[in-house]
């Protein structure tokens, strides 16, 4: 919990137990703490902000304050002490839990020499129609660029998600500080950065892995989000549209007809997502050479470009490399590939990194499936189907195969963070440890920087990693 939102719910505890003792509940007692408990209440609303865990605190405070008023300066006698304390008590508790259970959490620190700076840009692809637009009808994308950031300036931090792509249930995420100072400047040394390409999950949003592009970034990395409009969840344009999911279909097993609509709406957003990464890079190349921002003219290492993306966006991360020349290196984290990723003859070395039970019954070639139900077989064999594609496309690439034993799929991004209750039986910000150290370990070695450490080095590191590093069968181009 916050500061004030802490002070506020002890307060009205407070508040509570000194209306229960008889001695206590008389007006010189309750005005003065009817006061602090107001005076709380609008500095928590002024400098915090509100959201809706802390609801019941507010009634609770609200109807403290009228009854106190109401006795001790109207002269009610007939307002129950008691019966109010209680139900302070209770709605402040409520809060307590509900602040407790779904936080105001902290993003654990990058590890790089860099500061972080990070800025938001609108891209328009006047060439291209979107289907999906309620607008113009050319395809448009908001990307957010986290960049190093030059040590001698201070400004405020970006929050972890904007207030326009917010719900009621997730308005607190925009209360969450991350590690960016918004618009800084680069540092003026060295005059170009190596560029990073992120692709966010099925209905993903660019922030969803902050820990790891902040990770990036802290490391001397450009790194580039994108927001891909009607199939992230969420988008805001800068006239304050936002562009919602419009895509239909999830991950689905439960008949073959499903199993085959999933694969089909799959393939069709790897197909939409690698069409916007890479007029990404088209524009990057733009802003190299003239950026009306005046922040990444002459600044960005072409030659040095890598994209990885999680869930979903890993295989649109592995479809980029397979098509774009101008990708040196890729990673999927958990995700799924296209269906001729594999296929393709371009090489580019690639890491993979799983949850630890696909290296584990039933997800082996050998396993014998009969007892499981349909719709599990149905999984288990699409897997099993994904992963020799996979293994494929590093045999022909090369690059490294991992998985980390304890982990799931949404420990590949920010969301175990959430809640407490979302935390499982391993320490999340352990497995990020891994992950972001290895991403970070990959692109260096891959990109041919001085400072690189291959992953395979750092193998023995931790407990919380399998490594298999795969040469590839021809020279990479």
């Amino acid at each position: 919990m916050r500061a004030l939102e802490s002070t506020l719910v002890l307060a009205l505890l407070l508040g509570a137990s000194v209306m229960l003792v008889p001695s206590f509940g008389a007006c010189h007692a309750l005005l003065p703490l009817a006061v602090l408990v107001a005076l709380l209440l609008a500095a928590h609303l002024h400098l915090e902000g509100a959201r809706y865990q802390m609801a019941p605190a507010y009634v609770a405070a609200l109807g403290f304050v009228t009854a106190a008023g109401l006795r001790c300066v109207a002269h009610i006698e007939s307002v129950h002490v008691s019966g109010l304390a209680y139900a302070t008590a209770y709605l402040a508790l409520m809060a307590g839990l509900l602040c407790l259970a779904m936080p105001i959490f902290r993003l654990p620190k990058p590890t790089g020499a860099y500061r972080i700076g990070t800025h938001v840009r609108h891209l328009i692809h006047v060439s291209r129609s979107d289907p999906y637009s309620d607008r113009a009808g050319c395809r448009e994308l908001m990307i957010q660029i986290w960049y190093p950031a030059n040590p001698s300036r201070r400004g405020r931090y970006a929050p972890y998600r904007e207030r326009a792509i917010t719900t009621w249930r997730s308005a607190h995420f925009s209360h969450v500080n991350t590690h960016a100072m918004l618009d800084a400047e680069l540092p003026p040394l060295p005059p170009r950065f190596p560029v990073i390409l992120f692709l966010p999950s099925w209905a993903g949003i660019r922030t969803e892995c902050t820990v790891l592009v902040e990770e990036l970034a802290s490391h001397g990395y450009i790194v580039v989000g994108i927001d891909h409009p009607y199939s992230s969840s969420r988008v805001a344009f800068p006239d304050g549209t936002v562009a919602c999911r419009k895509f239909k279909g999830d991950e689905d097993y439960s008949s073959e007809a499903a199993l085959a609509e999933f694969v089909k709406t799959a393939n069709e957003q790897i197909d939409i997502r690698a069409a916007d990464a890479r007029f990404v890079l088209d524009s990057l190349e733009d802003l190299n050479r003239d950026d009306p921002q005046q922040l990444l003219a002459g600044r960005l290492d072409l030659d040095r470009i890598a994209v990885f993306g999680f869930s979903l966006g890993g295989g649109a991360a592995a479809e980029v490399c397979s098509l774009d020349e101008r990708v040196k290196a890729g990673a999927d984290l958990a995700g799924m590939i296209g269906r001729t990723t594999a296929e393709r003859q371009r090489f580019t070395p690639f890491l993979f990194m799983f949850e630890g039970m696909y290296d584990e019954e039933p997800f082996v070639a050998e396993a014998d499936l009969s007892r499981f139900p349909p719709a599990k077989r149905r999984e288990i064999a699409f897997s099993l189907e994904q992963f020799a594609a996979m293994k494929q496309l590093l045999e022909r690439r090369g690059g490294y195969w991992m998985t980390i034993p304890g982990a799931e799929h949404m420990h590949f991004s920010d969301m175990k963070l959430y809640s407490p209750l979302r935390r499982g039986s391993v320490d999340p910000v352990q497995i990020l440890r891994v992950i972001r150290s290895n991403l970070v370990a990959f692109f260096d070695h891959s990109l041919g920087l001085q400072r690189a450490t291959s992953p395979a080095d750092i193998e023995g590191a931790s407990p919380l990693l399998r490594v298999k590093k795969v040469d590839p069968a021809v020279p990479a181009a």
